[in-house]
């Protein structure tokens, strides 16, 4: 049970590893006679780190009951497990308690704890990081912040956020995106890439950073962008950077874009599920403009775009074409995979 407590989140074996550090010496196997001992130990560490005066009296664990003879091996065993458990939670106790009042009081070279922060579906978030730096959440993203034993400053992406980060000599901030990492010293930028997507899209607004992974990293100044993937680098220039962080804004910006794109996007902000009756439409192209914070406006907006009726049950929405509608005709707004429409 504590094994797969620890491998279920890489911040669990980091609290304990952080408690290793606070006792001064590895945690090894835990018995009944080790355990009040360890656990001493661990308060005396958290008292000490926090100045607590020794003259405070810790609640003592309930004295272990001598289980009966016929029944000894089997309760030894249940004993001493509960112990165990017990030594655990008395750890992460003492690792939240230190974590939440002197981590922050140590030099920059001590690694903290992660901080996760998430933007549900519909939801668009903002939070302040612990360096200062700003970080908008679109939704479906989840986020996951920390400072390193070199001091780096971390921050684990999976979806997209637009950064505002502080600027701090000497401690280089990383946005991680399976193994692209885009590093930035003090800039103002967009990282894109959710679960399904094969590239991360970086798009700089103000400042430079620097694009790679397994690759030679790339160097992006204000007003490029790029897509990575694993292996490879794609640099390119907006003629409108804006438009890239135009979500944080309230607008949603489709230049020629799948349709299956653009219904993937409303799909995050508004909370439905779309289901196509005719699945060629999702390989046309739109350019359109629509906002974030209008639901019904939008729906009627791509109604009218894609010629379509659109049948609600719960959150699934299907769309149908309307009768004697070609999904492959052009016309304003709506293209082929071939062609590219003039006007919006």
């Amino acid at each position: 049970m504590i094994d797969a407590w620890m491998t279920a989140s890489p911040d669990h074996a980091h609290r304990i590893a952080r408690l290793q550090h606070l006792v001064g010496e590895p945690l090894g196997p835990v018995t009944l006679a080790t355990a009040a001992d360890l656990r001493a130990r661990v308060w005396a560490a958290v008292d000490n780190t926090l100045g607590v005066p020794a003259t405070v009296t810790r609640p003592q664990p309930r004295p272990a009951v001598a289980p009966p003879k016929q029944r000894g091996r089997l309760m030894s065993r249940g004993v001493m497990f509960a112990g165990a458990i017990g030594l655990v939670a008395v750890a992460v106790l003492g690792v939240l308690i230190v974590g939440t009042n002197v981590f922050r009081a140590r030099p920059s070279t001590s690694p903290t704890f992660a901080r996760t922060y998430t933007a549900d579906r519909a939801q668009r978030t903002t939070v302040q990081l612990a360096d200062g730096s700003t970080v908008v959440l679109a939704p479906e993203t989840r986020l996951t912040y920390i400072t390193d034993a070199s001091g780096a400053r971390v921050a684990t992406l999976v979806g997209e956020a637009f950064f505002t980060v502080a600027s701090q000599t000497h401690r280089p901030f990383l946005v991680r995106t399976g193994v692209v990492t885009t590093r930035v010293l003090g800039t103002a930028f967009d990282v894109r890439r959710y679960a399904s997507d094969l590239s991360t899209q970086v798009a700089v607004i103000s400042g430079r950073v620097s694009v790679g992974g397994e690759m030679t990293p790339v160097v992006l100044n204000a007003g490029s962008t790029a897509l990575a993937t694993d292996s490879t680098v794609t640099v390119g220039i907006r003629t409108d950077p804006m438009s890239t962080i135009s979500w944080t804004q309230g607008r949603l910006v489709f230049d020629n874009a799948p349709v299956s794109a653009m219904l993937a996007a409303l799909s995050r902000w508004y909370g439905y599920e779309f289901r196509l009756a005719d699945t060629t439409l999702a390989t046309r192209h739109v350019s359109i403009v629509l906002a974030t914070d209008q639901a019904a406006e939008t729906m009627n907006t791509v109604k009218a775009l894609l010629r379509v009726t659109m049948t609600f049950d719960g959150n699934i929405v299907t769309l149908v074409p309307e009768h004697g509608v070609r999904t492959g005709v052009h016309r304003q707004g709506l293209s082929t995979n071939s062609e590219r429409e003039v006007g919006r």
